[in-house]
């Protein structure tokens, strides 16, 4: 009986040390993952905008970071940073871009807040500084790729 036990408690140790070892990890330390900026045609798919509220705006080299609000806490979540193909003529050039906030249909009252992060490289005009308009913020970004 003795015998079993301690290999009961072998096994036990085993399974809850494997247990302990299965997070998986995809960026090191608590670093946001990273999105990829995504240049459209067109907004006709993306209407159905969810109401959020840009706090802060980063921007280091290509990553723009954002610290967002919003209400929800029964559903995921998912944002993108959505830029329009064209450009403003002027100089320097000036693109428009959107948070793109999908609810899920989430209608939970909870007040989350979060931050978010994006390579925003895509977003360049290929000639040097831009200017980045992003919908819900008052303050220009100025893009130096």
């Amino acid at each position: 009986m003795k015998r079993l036990n301690f290999l009961g408690a072998i096994a036990l140790s085993i399974f809850l040390a494997s247990c302990g070892n299965s997070k998986e990890v995809t960026e090191e330390g608590n670093t946001p993952a990273v999105k990829k900026g995504v240049i459209i045609d067109s907004w006709d798919n993306y209407k159905e905008n969810a109401n959020t509220n840009i706090n802060s705006v980063t921007l280091e080299g290509d990553i723009l970071t954002l610290g967002i609000s919003y209400s929800g806490g029964c559903e995921k979540h998912s944002f993108d940073l959505l830029g329009s193909r064209d450009i403003l003529k002027s100089m320097p050039p000036k693109r428009g871009i959107v948070l793109y906030h999908n609810s899920n249909g989430d209608s939970c009252r909870e007040f989350i807040e979060e931050t978010l992060t994006f390579d925003i490289s895509d977003f360049a005009s290929g000639t040097g500084t831009i200017h980045l308009n992003l919908e819900g913020w008052d303050e220009v970004i100025v893009y130096e790729p």
